[in-house]
């Protein structure tokens, strides 16, 4: 019996542990069945979207003014431009209304490089209106990796040939742009009608979202999806030969062979010689775009 009493009070002991152990392991109504796998979190839009520089916020009374880093044109910003920032104005707004008062905040004034170019009445003060989507999306096409493509040899103008003349006028004056993407290169602190075409490029590469290593004052490698394209600039100073010098061209392919990147590309505003295309045909990992080029190349990456 004795015996008995000890079995009965070692059997008790181990159902008691575990039903301790049981109800460790049973899973609460919050977390996830086994075997279920976590959806994972999505990032919207609004957490990674290319957005301008802020020079400057501050608040004068009843009206919060956002300055930001933006040149505008000649002319005046146009609609895409304005509404462009009277939208990010807001976002300024919004988030500093996290750790300033903004209780008296009537109307919100987006300035562009100190020049106002719209502004936004709010509902009421201190009210904000409710998150939206930007109007204008910046960045192109994230899937795409237009610089392994090259300019169609229809959109080149080599019949032009180089002008008499060694002047050359600002390249944002001949190439025709999307409003969009003037905005999305305004954004990034490109003139589009002073810049030069290495400063286009680079705009639009920004726009694209590449990763930029900065090699020198003139070269840089622009990665994606594990693709990497060494960038040759080569400018137009005001007093330069309008043709690209057949020295730049022998320096640019020997740097892209030691560089070990999988694409070159130089990038100037001069007209190009007839000797690109024999040196494209025997490196057809090389490309230069040139000014009889540069249309088709923005078109390309406007597109993309």
């Amino acid at each position: 019996m004795e015996f008995i009493g000890y079995l009965l009070v070692a059997v008790g002991v181990a159902a008691i542990a575990y039903g301790v152990f049981a109800s460790r392991r049973r899973p609460d109504a919050a977390a996830p069945e086994a075997g279920a796998v976590a959806a994972p979190e999505t990032v919207s839009e609004m957490d990674h979207r290319i957005r301008p520089s802020v020079r400057s916020f501050h608040v004068e009374g009843e009206v919060a003014k956002v300055d930001f880093s933006v040149p505008v044109p000649a002319g005046g910003a146009d609609a895409v431009l304005t509404e462009l920032l009277e939208y990010e104005a807001i976002e300024v707004l919004r988030e500093k209304s996290r750790n300033l008062p903004i209780d008296q905040v009537t109307k919100v004034v987006a300035l562009a490089s100190g020049t106002e170019v719209g502004s936004v009445e709010l509902p009421s003060a201190g009210e904000l209106p409710p998150e939206m989507e930007p109007p204008v999306s910046l960045h192109l096409d994230a899937g795409d990796d237009p610089l392994l493509h090259t300019v169609s040899p229809s959109a080149d103008a080599a019949e032009a040939g180089a002008p008499s003349s060694d002047t050359l006028p600002p390249l944002g004056s001949e190439i025709r742009i999307p409003a969009a993407v003037e905005a999305g290169l305004r954004t990034v602190g490109v003139d589009v009608l002073a810049a030069d075409a290495p400063e286009f490029v680079r705009g639009l590469v920004t726009l694209h979202r590449y990763s930029v290593e900065e090699r020198d004052d003139r070269t840089y490698l622009a990665r994606k999806g594990g693709v990497t394209t060494l960038v040759r600039n080569i400018a137009h100073g005001a007093n330069d030969y309008p043709e690209l010098d057949e020295g730049d061209i022998r320096g640019f392919v020997a740097d892209f062979i030691q560089s070990g990147a999988d694409r070159g590309m130089l990038v100037t505003a001069k007209y190009a010689p007839f000797a690109i295309y024999e040196r494209e045909r025997s490196e057809p990992r090389i490309q230069f775009i040139s000014r009889e080029r540069m249309q088709g190349f923005v078109d390309r990456m406007a597109t993309s």
